[in-house]
């Protein structure tokens, strides 16, 4: 395999994703901070025909699980609202509030979302190029299921604008959440591929067209 250059950003559309010269799938992983973008990126590899796999849609999906739900209300040792809107938003004060109430609700979820991503990565067929939409991919240590790992980069003030947007998310909600993660220092330095979304959507679809062809490259 033909070695990538580290940092670089993206351009042009080119043809199906590699496999491996093994004749595995390639997994890709994205880091980032919250609202940078990891979503829209991967969307992005999804247009070339990558198929991508999202740990939100994951949790949300076991969530919409009444067994779960119970299972998280025992383990916290709490009262939680039985509408599912409710309950998510009440879970996210109590593990956001507490070191020690967020490692009992991730000791129920993680599990979830890595064995989702097994039974994703052993089906036969599908999309030969993975990409991993994972926000805690460094701290679960799913990121062993990665070839290589790519961080979305945006400015703090557009993350913070894009967070009170979509998700109505103070600055100070904002800076909770990001102290439960990695550090960017780190999730920077362990990412062989950086991509600026804070340029608009343009530039980033070509950030990505540009990656789409190294990783062709790197199976010839």
């Amino acid at each position: 395999m033909k070695k990538a250059s580290s940092g670089r950003t993206g351009a042009a559309f080119g043809p199906p994703a590699p496999r491996r010269s093994s004749g595995r799938r390639f997994v890709l992983g994205l880091l980032g901070g919250i609202s940078a973008g990891k979503t829209t990126v991967a969307a992005l590899f999804a247009d070339h025909g990558a198929e991508a796999v999202s740990a939100d849609a994951i949790v949300h999906r076991h969530l919409a699980r009444r067994a779960v739900r119970a299972q998280l209300a025992q383990r916290l040792g709490v009262a939680l609202p039985a509408a599912l809107p409710a309950f998510k938003a009440a879970l996210a004060r109590i593990i956001f509030a507490s070191a020690q109430a967020r490692r009992k609700a991730e000791r129920v979820l993680h599990p979830l979302v890595d064995a989702e991503i097994r039974r994703r990565l052993r089906r036969p067929g599908g999309a030969p190029l993975i990409v991993l939409d994972v926000s805690l991919l460094l701290e679960t240590r799913m990121s062993r299921y990665c070839h290589a790992l790519a961080f979305v980069d945006a400015p703090a003030a557009a993350r913070a604008a894009r967070a009170a947007k979509a998700r109505g998310w103070t600055a100070r909600e904002l800076r909770a959440r990001e102290r439960c993660q990695a550090p960017l220092s780190r999730k920077r330095a362990a990412s062989r591929w950086r991509i600026d979304n804070g340029r608009g959507l343009a530039a980033t679809r070509r950030q990505v067209a540009r990656i789409w062809h190294e990783l062709l490259e790197l199976d010839e």
